[in-house]
């Protein structure tokens, strides 16, 4: 059943007294639309533009929670007891799957609301700067490198036939073919890490 289809939906007449409904229609949706391949699939497909403005009130920059991004000390608070295990409200969970050149070029400079918010405040912490620069190492060219301990957390499964590594992502059930010749050899990364493609289409 399409949840997202107006046949899915109640209909309901607001020329009567009463205007409420017998179920609320957002909850079948929520079951839907909160499963990870989902999310994960449609970050994937979203341009960089779009995706700095995913509606979320993210409560760290990074996964080890270092750098803190609520609003108030009391939304932090909720954070900290309430949402450590969501994903959305941290906005690494972003950052590894946008391409980090383009976030650069329009919204990382110094006037970017990415540069002016984020960037700026963590290059003063000696902390955030070194997150920053190994950040950048993550990705280049649209390429992600992904710790090869990740990529098996992940369901990512790898083998390597010469130069060419083939991959299955259990997960969203698709593969990937990734020539390690075309890999950017400058990078670090590759020495250590998984390449994939930022596109959705593997």
């Amino acid at each position: 059943m399409d949840l997202l289809s107006p046949r899915a939906a109640v209909a309901k007449h607001y020329a009567g007294l009463a205007s409420t409904t017998d179920i609320y229609l957002a909850y079948p949706r929520r079951l839907v639309l909160t499963e990870l391949k989902h999310a994960v699939e449609n970050l994937r497909t979203m341009t960089t533009q779009d995706a700095m403005w995913i509606g979320t009130q993210y409560c760290w920059v990074d996964l080890t929670q270092r750098f803190e991004v609520a609003h108030t000390q009391n939304r932090q608070d909720r954070c900290e007891n309430l949402h450590k295990a969501n994903g959305a409200v941290y906005m690494e969970t972003v950052l590894r799957n946008i391409a980090w050149s383009d976030l650069r070029g329009y919204y990382g400079q110094s006037d970017g609301i990415f540069g002016m918010v984020v960037l700026d405040w963590l290059l003063q912490v000696p902390e955030g700067a070194k997150y920053m620069l190994t950040t950048a190492e993550w990705i280049s060219d649209d390429m992600y490198f992904m710790d090869r301990i990740s990529a098996a957390m992940n369901g990512i499964l790898t083998v390597r036939r010469g130069s060419v590594m083939y991959g299955l992502d259990t997960k969203l059930w698709c593969t990937l073919q990734v020539d390690l010749a075309d890999t950017m050899p400058h990078i670090r990364a590759a020495e250590f890490a998984l390449p994939l493609h930022l596109s959705n289409e593997y």
